[in-house]
């Protein structure tokens, strides 16, 4: 019953006719989820995605809209409110909104717009920048894939989702990674990463850490060059409100 779901989910939401064989291709195997998945960012030409993003680390819970524009071969611009990094090639530079200066940064390493990222958020490791440019690490080699697991299907920010998740690796362990994959464009729509918290005379509980669900993703439409221009940032639009605390991808 839940392979049938799935295929009526993917039907329902988008018009492509063949859409329902896709779906009977990869319904409930990870194998074909993530493949898809893989191909889809590593073909792409074009990446926008709007939403929230939920960082719960420590007492302070914030939600705050964030806006990714990347464009290939080296080009990705990331906004977490009125805070943003600009990448361009091995550059980079950020804005902060407090001081409301530019900042240029040098070091770079091998994955600029990660480092950026990571950098803006106070050291969330987001997936889009690894998905984007590196697909194959992001979602881990297809012989190496049995970490990940397939959880159901669900909606999410309009749109019906694959949902599948990993364990914590190596000094991870003890956290969970949940993905909630378009089953049209297996583009990631929403994510949480989620910490075991054990508690003295009660049983261990999942919290959630970091999360973040797009509202709006496009892939492969027209981003002006201008977009990546230093200069800056407006804020950013969005078409639903900012959600509680209480709400969750999939709800």
């Amino acid at each position: 019953m839940l392979a049938g779901f799935a295929v009526a989910l993917v039907q329902a939401g988008c018009g492509d006719p063949n859409a329902g064989d896709r779906a009977t291709e990869s319904a409930l195997t990870i194998e074909g989820i993530l493949a898809r998945a893989e191909n889809a960012y590593a073909t792409a030409q074009t990446l926008e995605a709007r939403g929230y993003l939920r960082d719960y680390r420590g007492k302070a819970k914030k939600i705050a809209p964030i806006q990714w524009e990347l464009r290939k071969p080296d080009l990705c611009r990331l906004q977490i409110g009125m805070n943003m990094v600009l990448v361009k090639g091995q550059n980079w530079w950020s804005y902060d909104s407090e001081a409301g200066r530019f900042k240029s940064h040098r070091e770079t390493g091998s994955t600029p717009a990660e480092t950026a990222a990571y950098y803006l958020s106070d050291g969330i490791p987001f997936l889009v920048p690894a998905a984007w440019n590196r697909p194959k690490v992001a979602f881990g080699p297809s012989d190496a894939r049995t970490p990940w697991k397939f959880d159901g299907v669900a909606w999410t920010a309009g749109r019906p989702c694959y949902v599948v998740s990993r364990e914590g690796l190596g000094r991870d362990g003890g956290s969970r990674w949940t993905l909630w994959i378009d089953q049209d464009r297996f583009l990631i729509v929403a994510w949480t990463w989620n910490v075991t918290m054990e508690r003295e005379d009660k049983p261990p509980v999942e919290r959630t850490v970091w999360g973040c669900t797009y509202e709006v993703l496009s892939v492969n439409q027209d981003i002006p060059q201008d977009r990546f221009r230093i200069e800056k940032p407006m804020p950013i639009i969005l078409p639903k409100q900012a959600p509680s605390e209480a709400v969750r991808p999939g709800n």
